[in-house]
């Protein structure tokens, strides 16, 4: 990935609020060292905050839109726009839904998409649009080996995420935890380096749960 790229965030990545969590602190942390910009859409926005009001019914609707609110807010010219004309000339019949995602990252030239739905999202389909499909696991670990401030920006991402945590507190054992288990494809290689890089065990310990949602807002 070419140093200040786009990257788009698909709304599978943004569900889990620990993960989203990582995703935005990092990205605001990315575009001030000019490491790499975040990406995504209303459309992205009403998918990931549609998911979650579904699983979560007890979370009021309010308290959604205001973390979608505080996310737009948070990383600078991060919303994509002007893409919708593109979708139809997308080849994706894999999930033909997902096109609107590789629409938004050609009109924001991105280098990358970030996907759990790494099926929805094949090599050979998107090779043509010059845009890459990575996990999350992926994407940070190709941010810690290929950009010398990549593992610097992760750990300090993870350490005002891990401080500012109250419901509940966590220690940094605790939270890294939490971003090995989280659901689908999880972030166990880049949470083993991360233990390396905070001087703890390797063995994950035993998983604590995941916010509900939307908890550290």
């Amino acid at each position: 990935m070419h140093r200040n790229s786009a990257v788009v965030y698909d709304a599978s990545v943004l569900f889990s609020s620990s993960l989203r969590d990582l995703l935005i602190q990092l990205g605001v942390a990315a575009v001030r060292a000019e490491l790499y910009r975040p990406k995504w859409t209303e459309q992205i926005n009403d998918e990931w905050t549609r998911n979650v009001k579904e699983k979560y019914p007890d979370i009021s609707i309010d308290r959604i839109e205001r973390t979608r609110a505080l996310m737009n807010k948070a990383v600078r010219e991060c919303l994509v726009t002007a893409y919708e004309h593109l979708v139809e000339q997308i080849e994706l019949p894999e999930d033909p839904d997902d096109r609107h995602v590789v629409a938004a990252a050609i009109k924001c030239s991105a280098s990358t998409i970030v996907t759990y739905d790494l099926g929805h999202f094949p090599h050979l389909r998107l090779e043509k649009y010059g845009v890459l499909a990575l996990s999350p696991d992926e994407f940070l670990l190709m941010l810690i080996d290929e950009h010398d401030d990549g593992e610097r920006l992760i750990a300090n991402a993870i350490t005002t995420i891990q401080t500012r945590l109250k419901n509940p507190a966590m220690t940094m054992d605790e939270y890294l935890s939490v971003l090995e288990n989280t659901e689908g494809p999880n972030l166990t290689k880049t949470g083993g380096r991360l233990r390396k890089i905070f001087g703890l065990s390797t063995k994950i310990p035993v998983a604590v749960k995941e916010r509900s949602a939307e908890d550290e807002q």
